[in-house]
């Protein structure tokens, strides 16, 4: 099938790329602006997941009317024609190497800038309005007598759940954010027990390696691998989320947050689970940080897939791609570019 109008417009589109991802990436976000939304700190260190119906004692907005975790319904779920999200700066090395900290009721890890000296990774796109830039990330567990997702898809809860932590770049940094509507946007990624691993993850290989260097609440340890954050969503279907207005999962459960919640669920082997099952709490015990599903109250949740989409105008960051006339799993990263076994014939695109 021939598409000149993708013939004449996508060698000008290449060109003009660079200038604007230039133009998304020219603010420095260094690692000294960095404030830590999930570190040891006044509003969450003493957080105890066994008395959880207390949180709101102190943290009144933790029993508010957007709370999360919630359960997701592809039945109920809203089908609608939105752009995927653009992961920029994902697959490119950190700068650094990744410090992983057990806080005693998570391990995480703030992410550094990139190698390209050109800030940390961001996001955009999607229902999200603006940039958005990567804080840190964190991991929610259970036990081997309880599901460790905090989300739930189709009636399940799962064995792990991932959440990616960031701010909307105009706020300045998270813990100002985080106070204005929609100051968040947390990527959640759910795992499942397997027999055995069809794919690579190198990144959750990074996490699991290091594990064992943390088991003691309150400890870190350097990661000495090669890390990007796009490994953590090796063979995630990126195109294929669903996204809802929620809350953080911890106190103070603000309800900031846009949630993106991938539909595809990885796997992972029960004994790299245990590793998670091993960490310690401040009192040495092991923990178990899943919150537990909050009420809807016919909030709408949005499903965003593998669509065609004719005659729209999309807005990344402020460029228009315009006049898309087929467009099937665009999968935009650190620049757009087609994927395999895709059709797309682009008109022109335009600076807003």
């Amino acid at each position: 099938m021939s598409f000149p109008v993708f013939n004449y417009f996508y060698p000008h589109l290449l060109l003009f790329l660079p200038l604007a991802m230039g133009a998304l990436i020219n603010n420095d976000y260094n690692d000294n602006n960095s404030n830590h939304i999930m570190s040891r700190s006044p509003t969450n260190e003493h957080i105890s997941y066994d008395n959880t119906k207390d949180w709101p004692i102190k943290y009144p907005e933790c029993v508010g009317n957007r709370q999360s975790p919630i359960e997701i319904s592809h039945r109920q779920a809203i089908d609608i024609e939105a752009p995927p999200i653009w992961f920029g700066l994902y697959d490119v090395p950190m700068a650094k190497p990744i410090v992983l900290h057990n806080s005693g009721h998570t391990v995480q890890f703030q992410v550094p800038t990139t190698s390209l000296g050109r800030g940390r990774p961001f996001i955009t796109g999607g229902r999200l309005q603006g940039k958005y830039v990567v804080e840190q990330t964190h991991f929610h567990w259970g036990s081997a007598g309880r599901k460790g997702s905090e989300h739930a898809l189709n009636g399940r809860r799962y064995d792990l759940e991932m959440h990616i932590v960031h701010y909307d770049a105009k706020h300045g940094n998270v813990n100002v954010a985080k106070n204005f509507a929609n100051g968040i946007a947390v990527i959640a990624v759910l795992f499942q027990v397997a027999k055995r691993l069809d794919v690579d993850q190198p990144g959750l290989e990074v996490i699991l390696k290091n594990l064992k260097d943390v088991q003691v609440a309150d400890t870190s340890v350097t990661a000495t691998e090669i890390f990007s954050l796009g490994s953590l969503l090796a063979n995630v279907d990126r195109a294929d989320f669903y996204t809802y207005q929620g809350s953080l999962t911890t106190p103070p459960c603000t309800e900031t947050v846009t949630w993106i919640v991938f539909a595809h669920v990885l796997p992972i082997l029960r004994s790299d689970l245990k590793k998670f099952w091993d960490l310690k709490d401040s009192k040495g015990n092991r923990y178990v940080n899943t919150r537990s599903l909050q009420s809807n109250l016919d909030r709408n949740v949005y499903h965003i897939g593998h669509f065609t989409v004719r005659g729209s105008a999309w807005n990344f960051g402020g460029f228009i791609i315009k006049h898309i006339e087929t467009l099937d799993n665009l999968h935009p990263m650190d620049e757009v570019f087609i994927s395999k076994g895709q059709a797309c014939a682009l008109g022109s695109i335009q600076e807003v």
